[in-house]
């Protein structure tokens, strides 16, 4: 019986081979594309390794916010509409409440997504 190792390690497997035995491989013009490949890898394995550890608490504090439940895409959603709709407001109760929401989602997806930028 061969054993599988979980997908973020079979990711940095592959991206590790890619950077260091085909990148050099590559011609100049197709180098580029390696390069935004390897990187794809690494925030798609960030994303598995942040799993349902930042999905829960997430979809926890929107119920909270939007006094509903659901997933978390329908709850993103609904929140979008309510924002388009001006229904946050600097004097509204929830205002703070969801502007620090904003904030940490989108430090959540930086993380994710270019964590070295969080480190400036």
């Amino acid at each position: 019986m061969t054993l599988v190792p979980p997908g973020s390690d079979l990711l940095d497997i592959a991206r590790k081979e890619l950077r260091e035995l085909l990148l050099g491989e590559l011609p100049p013009e197709k180098r580029y594309a390696g390069l935004m490949i390897a990187n794809a890898m690494a925030i798609a394995r960030r994303e598995l390794l942040a799993g349902e550890t930042t999905s829960a608490p997430e979809r926890e504090q929107l119920s909270e916010i939007l006094g509903m439940e659901g997933d978390l895409e329908a709850l993103r959603t609904e929140l979008a509409k309510q924002i388009r709709a001006g229904r946050y407001k600097p004097e509204d109760e929830d205002y703070d409440k969801v502007t620090r929401h904003l904030q940490e989602a989108a430090t959540h997806a930086l993380a994710t997504s270019n964590p070295r930028y969080l480190k400036r």
